[in-house]
């Protein structure tokens, strides 16, 4: 609880100063978007990730996002695990859900839910 009060202390210090327009220097970012995955199980009219090549698609090393989350961590407060693909179809999303949480990280995740079981959606919730 102590760790969520300092992290809202600090979003609103650096609202209350943006507001003010008492920022000279960019802030370290308190929010990150990182794109797990370019794949994706369905072929949405309107989505961006039917623009990219097949030979662009893939998924995100877990070594590379716990290099990220270690970096980012103490000042960043949440992470969005989505962008162009489906982050439910990564073979390590709970891993790296449960990863973040560890470094007190929150995650956001957006999903087309075609791929959510009574299982996934447990494992979901039980990390992170």
């Amino acid at each position: 609880m102590k760790g969520k009060i300092k992290q809202l202390n600090r979003m609103l210090k650096i609202y209350s100063a943006y507001n003010r327009r008492k920022i000279k220097d960019n802030p370290l970012p308190i929010r990150l978007w990182i794109e797990l995955t370019s794949v994706c199980n369905l072929n949405c009219v309107m989505c961006l990730s039917k623009s990219i090549s097949k030979n662009e698609t893939g998924f995100m090393d877990f070594d590379l996002f716990k290099k990220i989350i270690d970096e980012a961590a103490g000042f960043v407060y949440d992470v969005y695990l989505h962008h162009r693909g489906e982050s439910l179809l990564h073979p390590d999303i709970f891993k790296m859900i449960k990863y973040a949480k560890e470094r007190k990280i929150s995650t956001r995740l957006h999903t087309n839910a075609t791929l959510l079981n009574e299982e996934k959606s447990s494992l979901l919730l039980n990390s992170g």
